[in-house]
């Protein structure tokens, strides 16, 4: 994709002509990865980023990707739409989430985050937000928080 345009279909964000940047944060299109368009990040061998994984077709999960990727001054993160060609074929352990009703991340190792555990392991790399990730290891809160993503995950489409 060059500088000049961005791709035509409806997923797409941002929708309008891009310049240099992408996004009101810095990062430069080469960094970022919409509607399943090629990155110059690798594709192949040890995970190097924290991979998200995220419904491209959801307004609010494309909102929360783009607040990642505008906080993320480590570059700990690679965001991927799960509509994304071959996605099962670079990341196998995949193959039986449903990628469409909750997000996912995959760590450095391949550990694979679900639902509130996948906002966990992102807000715990995230400048902003890692000051309050010990709050998720308090008895009771990682059960509480699944409730209240799946509460969210289910009328997101209603709501945002």
């Amino acid at each position: 994709m060059n500088d000049a345009t961005a791709c035509n279909n409806n997923r797409c964000n941002p929708p309008k002509p891009l310049s240099k940047r992408t996004h009101a944060c810095t990062k430069t299109q080469s960094q970022v990865d919409t509607c399943g368009q090629p990155s110059t990040r690798p594709t192949t061998g040890k995970i190097s980023n924290i991979v998200v994984i995220f419904d491209g077709q959801c307004s609010l999960c494309r909102k929360q990707a783009d607040y990642i990727r505008c906080n993320d001054s480590d570059g700990a993160f690679e965001l991927i739409p799960s509509q994304r060609p071959n996605l099962i074929d670079r990341f196998p352990q995949l193959v039986d989430c449903d990628l469409d009703s909750q997000l996912h991340a995959i760590g450095h190792r391949g550990e694979l985050y679900a639902g509130a555990d996948a906002v966990h392991k992102i807000a715990s790399h995230l400048p902003l937000l890692k000051q309050f990730a010990w709050f998720y290891k308090l008895p009771g809160i990682p059960r509480i928080a699944q409730i209240g993503y799946n509460w969210i995950a289910a009328r997101r489409h209603r709501f945002f």
